[in-house]
């Protein structure tokens, strides 16, 4: 399976630092078989999030689209209604089960959505690395069994 990997966060961008995590993340897909085809840092502009989520699945770049950071109550955070944008339809389990992973009960302020478009799943991570890889371990065999659905 291809896998990208957008991290949406200006102060990230601006400063050209990396996702703090990326290698776990990296190691986490790679153990599971699968290739990061894509992994960049762009800034938090709803425009500039929904044209590169829709041209990594329409390009066919990336059957599983993971974002992350921009899903909180920051008012810069647009990365779901980036999202919602381009996708055509909601995966509304997903992101409620990564809601529901957190024993410190942040997570339920978290925003993200999840959602296919074409036969591709796009899903909105936090942006803490707990929620991230405990997000990963708990639902990547379900988005991959998903994409293998849309795929056929």
């Amino acid at each position: 399976m291809k896998v990208a990997v957008v991290v949406t966060n200006t102060e990230y961008y601006l400063k050209k630092l990396p996702c703090p995590f990326k290698e776990k993340v990296e190691e986490f897909i790679g153990a599971n078989g699968d290739d990061i085809t894509f992994f960049e840092t762009i800034p938090s502009d709803r425009q500039v999030i929904s044209d590169i989520l829709g041209r990594l699945v329409d390009e066919k770049m990336a059957d599983l689209v993971l974002t992350i950071c921009g899903s909180g109550c920051n008012p810069a955070d647009i990365t779901p209604e980036a999202t919602l944008d381009v996708i055509d339809k909601q995966l509304p389990g997903i992101p409620e089960a990564i809601r529901s992973l957190n024993e410190k009960q942040r997570l339920v302020l978290n925003r993200g959505v999840a959602g296919i478009r074409n036969s591709s799943i796009i899903v909105n991570l936090p942006k803490k690395e707990m929620g991230v890889m405990e997000a990963l371990k708990k639902l990547y065999p379900q988005l991959k069994h998903g994409v293998d659905n849309l795929q056929g």
